[in-house]
């Protein structure tokens, strides 16, 4: 159940108040420019799928995108530098990426 804000007694407690030390009269405001020119918007276009940036994942080249990960696995985590278990996982879940991105088009 929610509460309403203005319900009475939803503060706890009291809340000091500072002081007014200066005030300063405003001598004019700016005036807003009219926007009655705008007949209507447009939607602004979205993003178009590019698929000339990367390496797009075939089916002929996973083998070597495993295989490169095997190395920079090697690379990235010597032996005693993190637990096994990290290293197995973080190892897993990039194959696992590369897996779900294989594309069919060649």
């Amino acid at each position: 159940m929610t509460r309403k804000i203005t319900e009475a007694g939803s503060v706890r407690g009291s809340v000091r108040t500072e002081s007014i030390t200066s005030s300063v009269a405003v001598d004019k405001a700016d005036k807003a420019e009219s926007v009655g020119h705008i007949i209507r918007t447009q939607r602004a276009s979205g993003a178009s799928r590019v698929a000339s940036v990367g390496t797009r994942i075939t089916e002929s080249n996973r083998e070597d995108l495993i295989h490169l990960v095997d190395e920079e696995v090697e690379k990235l985590f010597p032996a005693k530098s993190t637990t096994s278990k990290r290293r197995q996982s973080i190892e897993s879940a990039v194959k696992m990426a590369i897996n779900a991105s294989v594309s069919t088009e060649e």
